[in-house]
């Protein structure tokens, strides 16, 4: 009889863990731009920009931000109160594996006309 190696459910849960914080922050991310739109649409394109800053993209408001820190907020504290406290430093590394791996999707798809200013601030 032949043994196959099984990984551990915990192992499988991680990986898992991975995947929802990757595809949670990719989510988030496009929801919180459709649902705050940027200044200068608030203003009707009427904004002057500060120089280098020309694009609207590169518009940042503080309602986004917030907004992000509350969800990010939340989403920490639920992933948190289901972890028992001898495991929180596997999932502190599968959060981070998965916030790389969400990371890595979006820059693959920027082009070359992508203005990289707006993620470097």
């Amino acid at each position: 009889m032949v043994h196959n190696a099984v990984p551990a459910l915990e192992d499988l849960c991680l990986v898992c863990l991975e995947s929802l914080v990757s595809s949670f922050s990719l989510h988030t991310a496009k929801q919180i731009i459709k649902l705050v739109p940027d200044m200068v649409e608030e203003l009707g394109g009427l904004k002057e920009s500060a120089p280098g800053t020309e694009r609207p993209e590169t518009d940042y408001t503080f309602d986004r931000q917030d907004l992000l820190q509350h969800t990010v907020d939340q989403f920490g504290g639920w992933v948190m109160s289901h972890i028992v406290w001898y495991l929180e430093d596997r999932v502190f590394n599968a959060v981070l594996v998965g916030l790389d791996r969400a990371t890595r999707i979006h820059k693959a798809s920027w082009t070359r006309t992508t203005d990289n200013r707006i993620f470097t601030k």
